[in-house]
């Protein structure tokens, strides 16, 4: 499941949310499983933005099916 391959583009995603965010703005961003956490973490290497890994995530208000990471990117500190 999930999109359909042509619209699978996590560097254009990315750089629109960047694009709309605020001066002052964070990103909280949650990733299933850790190869996709691995693969949201060499993105944003790649892109050369400071950002602090969250590590597992755990829910008090819901028990995940599969691991949640988490990251949080702020545009203040990029800048």
């Amino acid at each position: 499941s999930g999109l359909p391959d042509r619209f699978f583009n996590p560097d254009n995603l990315f750089d629109h949310a960047w694009g709309l965010l605020a001066p002052e703005g964070s990103l909280f961003i949650i990733n299933q499983e850790q190869v996709e956490a691995d693969a949201q973490e060499k993105l944003l290497q790649r892109k050369g933005l400071p950002y602090e890994a969250l590590g597992l995530m755990e829910s008090v208000f819901s028990t995940y099916q599969k691991e949640r990471f988490g990251f949080i990117v702020s545009k203040r500190e990029a800048a």
